[in-house]
């Protein structure tokens, strides 16, 4: 049974970064379209008990579960004494924070 679990965590992994990738690239032009695949993310995410990747967290705005692309619908600033970059939300001003290495 381990092994069913490790290959089904596997599988969802790569449906959950194979779905953030169509989500960016429908951004522009079908933002409804991006909603509807990182609600689907979020979903998959929760039902099988999968932490994705902090990058991909971060882009995803919590409140109004958007897709956030840096200068299309979302700002960044980084905050280099802290290493971090925020990223914020145009369409609900939501934020996000994320750490980055040196």
């Amino acid at each position: 049974m381990a092994k069913n679990k490790g290959m089904v965590s596997r599988i969802a992994s790569e449906r959950i970064s194979i779905l953030y990738s169509l989500a960016v690239r429908a951004l522009p032009d079908e933002p409804k379209l991006a909603h509807d695949y990182t609600t689907t993310i979020i979903r998959i995410a929760e039902h099988y008990r999968i932490r994705f990747d902090p990058e991909v967290r971060a882009h995803i705005c919590r409140k109004c579960m958007m897709p956030l692309a840096e200068g299309l619908n979302a700002d960044m600033r980084v905050i280099a004494r802290d290493r971090r970059k925020i990223i914020r939300c145009r369409k609900c001003g939501s934020t996000n924070s994320l750490k980055f290495a040196t």
